[in-house]
């Protein structure tokens, strides 16, 4: 895979570092909401185990027989987990690593806007997504710890590639596909009323694949439309977060908009992400993949869990 990002051109390069940043994030997320729920699932279970909690042909399951479960499907990847968040933040200490929080924002800010991501987050989420980011950029500074880059270098790179570092006003939007004007005016009505806009799109919007995520379609831009009607960032510009549209004509159906957040143009200077595009050429240099585990020696890293050594 490295080889292979090897012989991109630098700019392609950078957005498959970003995607994959973006794709390693995303996935730490699921499993930590994923580990979050059993967690606190745990904390209720443990107060009384022996409860049963179903039956089947009158043959009960034990809450215990549920943890045990748990713990055989997803133990072992929880922990090591936890255990690799633990030695990022221990080595990053040890070698005076900052990630400042501008840093995580721009990063965060770039993942929604050039990716068009779903991040419809609750707060909680949202701070835990930016946790996750500052671990990612600190084990990348871990890794590039020892390679030099000349500041020229670093400076041609961003002369060269402003445009990356360019984000247009972007709009996160939801939407709402119905194929006539009348069905339109009814979801108008039913939003006046109080109804709740991705319940809606769930249940009326015929883009079965918008629907299914409450109407929602991510952050828009008039550089990254994808395959939605221009027509949608003229009409995002003229609302609130938190508004609705009035219905928009399409070709063959109506569409109604919701804006959940707008973010302002910004162009980021050399000043701004100079260390950003460091990292990034650094990055090339490495040959071996990224891996926490490879930490695990020099902190002292205790692996008891089933008497078993990770992968």
């Amino acid at each position: 895979m490295l080889h292979y990002i090897k012989r991109l051109s630098k700019q392609t390069l950078w957005y498959c570092v970003i995607g994959l940043i973006v794709i390693n994030i995303i996935t730490i997320v699921i499993t930590t909401n994923k580990a979050n729920g059993k967690s606190q699932e745990v904390v209720s279970l443990v107060q009384s185990v022996d409860d049963v909690i179903a039956e089947v042909d009158e043959t009960p399951i034990t809450k215990l027989e549920l943890l045990t479960e748990l713990e055989k499907r997803y133990g072992s990847e929880v922990l090591q987990e936890l255990v690799n968040r633990k030695v990022v933040n221990v080595m990053a200490n040890k070698y005076n690593i900052i990630i400042s929080d501008e840093e995580v924002d721009r990063e965060w800010k770039l993942i929604k806007t050039i990716y068009q991501h779903n991040t419809n987050f609750s707060s909680n989420s949202v701070e835990e997504m930016k946790e996750h980011i500052r671990t990612s950029l600190q084990l990348e500074e871990l890794l590039v710890k020892d390679v030099t880059i000349p500041e020229d270098e670093v400076q041609k790179f961003y002369e060269q590639n402003k445009v990356l570092y360019n984000i247009p006003e972007s709009y996160h939007l939801s939407q709402i596909i119905v194929n006539d004007k009348e069905t339109a005016e009814q979801v108008m009505k039913e939003l006046k009323e109080g109804s709740s806009f991705s319940a809606l799109a769930m249940e009326k919007s015929i883009d079965d694949l918008s629907a299914n995520q409450g109407g929602d379609i991510g952050y828009l831009s008039s550089q990254h439309i994808g395959n939605y009607p221009e027509i949608y960032i003229k009409e995002a510009s003229k609302l609130k977060s938190g508004k609705w549209s009035s219905p928009i004509q399409l070709e063959d159906a109506y569409a109604i908009i919701y804006l959940h957040e707008k973010i302002g143009a910004t162009n980021f200077s050399y000043e701004d992400v100079k260390y950003q595009v460091r990292r990034m050429l650094a990055l090339e240099q490495i040959e071996e993949p990224v891996r926490v585990e490879m930490f695990w020696n020099e902190v002292g890293v205790d692996w008891l869990y089933d008497n078993e050594e990770t992968n």
